[in-house]
């Protein structure tokens, strides 16, 4: 198998960055591109397990936090696929 890499140049800071992809309302932004609606529930903790949920249709995924670096690194581990109600994703 090829390996290929990616790489971009982001003008902004460490911690600006992770502030964007974790703090609520930005995660949110950006996940959408993924999957619509989508938003998290639980606290990055390491140890902690945490839910991605799409506002959609209720499917998601429930991670383990692995590994936590705040500002540099954290490794999810696949834990459960997850179902929450309709209702529930949509009040968030």
């Amino acid at each position: 198998m090829k390996e290929t890499n990616f790489s971009i140049l982001i003008q902004a800071s460490k911690t600006q960055v992770w502030k964007t992809l974790w703090n609520d309302e930005t995660f949110q932004d950006w996940a959408g591109l993924i999957d619509e609606g989508t938003f998290k529930k639980g606290d990055l903790v390491e140890g902690n397990e945490m839910e991605f949920i799409s506002a959609v249709n209720g499917y998601g995924v429930t991670s383990k936090v692995e590994k936590l670096l705040p500002e540099e690194y954290v490794l999810f581990r696949h834990r459960a696929d997850t179902q929450g109600s309709g209702d529930e994703a949509r009040e968030q």
